[in-house]
């Protein structure tokens, strides 16, 4: 979303919030935005043909991400069952503008230097979010050393 789009659609967002006391859970805001003149109306694809195809290529997306895979790790030829870990992770594979992602086998990306450092950028700027949305709460404090996040961070964006 643009800083433009950003700035149209979240006073509406708090407005319907506040003058309409409206919840604001998914369900609400497309009810709202469904109403031509609503602020928020051109956000949202409403040709159910694109969007019903747009929808399934999200709950593709939820599969894929939810495959795990137990793996096995042997030590002195004894068997022993690790904890389970996500099949896929999902990377674009190149830096490059309008290239889509793609979910990729763990075991591939472990190999791969090239995407294990597109692994560790995606990391990077989820962790970066995560940082964005969570450092105010001063209870994390304790837990998390945020300027050793920030030196990270730094050094992979």
């Amino acid at each position: 979303m643009s800083h433009s789009q950003a700035a149209q659609y979240g006073p509406e967002l708090h407005r319907l919030r506040r003058d309409e006391q409206m919840a604001l859970t998914a369900g609400n805001v497309v009810d709202a935005a469904a109403k031509k003149r609503s602020p928020l109306h051109d956000f949202f694809e409403w040709d159910d043909s694109v969007a019903g195809a747009r929808h399934r290529e999200r709950q593709a997306r939820e599969m894929m991400a939810s495959i795990v895979v137990i793996e096995v790790k042997g030590d002195n030829g004894d068997t022993a069952v690790g904890e389970p870990v996500r099949w896929l992770v999902n990377l674009v594979p190149s830096d490059e503008e309008g290239v889509e992602s793609e979910y990729i086998p763990m075991n591939v990306v472990r190999q791969s230097p090239d995407l294990e450092q597109q692994m560790l950028r995606t990391a990077a700027r989820e962790l970066s979010s995560f940082r964005d949305k969570y450092r105010r709460l001063s209870k994390l404090d304790g837990i998390l050393d945020w300027r050793a996040l920030d030196d990270f961070l730094e050094s992979i964006l």
